[in-house]
């Protein structure tokens, strides 16, 4: 399932309207139907905004959970390239 018909389900299943929602999280309703509708691709904080009202955690989680992941393990290798040049560059 991706998030626009997670979004989807779980604003039917709570009985929300796309005007409902789009108050909570204070976007406009056309962007809800866009994002329901898989027409647009929304930005991070959007995504995190909707799965935080929905209540759609685990799915933003192993979505951008691997983002996050994967932003940290490549510093972590910037680093330790950065520090490695420096101590070995003596060597030479």
């Amino acid at each position: 399932m991706n998030l626009s018909q997670a979004v989807k389900k779980t604003r039917s299943r709570r009985l929300m309207t796309q005007k409902d929602l789009a108050e909570k999280t204070g976007l406009n309703v056309r962007t809800i139907q866009r994002i329901e509708n898989n027409k647009v691709i929304p930005s991070l904080y959007t995504k995190k905004m909707l799965c935080e009202i929905l209540r759609l955690n685990k799915v933003f989680d192993r979505y951008y959970g691997k983002v996050y992941s994967m932003i940290f393990i490549g510093l972590v290798i910037i680093i330790v390239s950065i520090v490695g040049y420096y101590y070995f560059k003596s060597w030479l």
